[in-house]
């Protein structure tokens, strides 16, 4: 069963650019095979809310990528001095 991980914070007018810019460097680096998709998200009423959400095509693989290291979207989030909420849901059904 597919899982998703929603790390979610509210990052500061003067951080999200660099924020944003952060996220997308993610793709120069290799990902695992296991992560299927990736979304970053803004909410629109300008309260700086950012939400990280990324597929994994399991529970064993997410458990094995946050065994040997952090999470990039945690990370994300700390380096620029924002604690996340982080939440785990399994995926049950999908629309295309």
């Amino acid at each position: 069963m597919k899982i998703m991980t929603i790390v979610k914070g509210q990052v500061p007018v003067e951080r999200r650019a660099s924020f944003e810019v952060a996220y997308r460097s993610i793709r120069e680096n290799s990902l695992p095979p296991e992560l299927k998709m990736s979304f970053l998200t803004r909410g629109t009423d300008d309260s700086g809310t950012y939400v990280i959400e990324t597929v994994w095509s399991s529970q064993d693989a997410l458990d094995a990528m946050r065994a040997t290291t952090k999470p990039r979207a945690i990370a994300l989030f700390e380096e620029i001095g924002v604690s996340p909420k982080v939440e785990i849901h399994e995926i049950v059904g999908s629309v295309p």
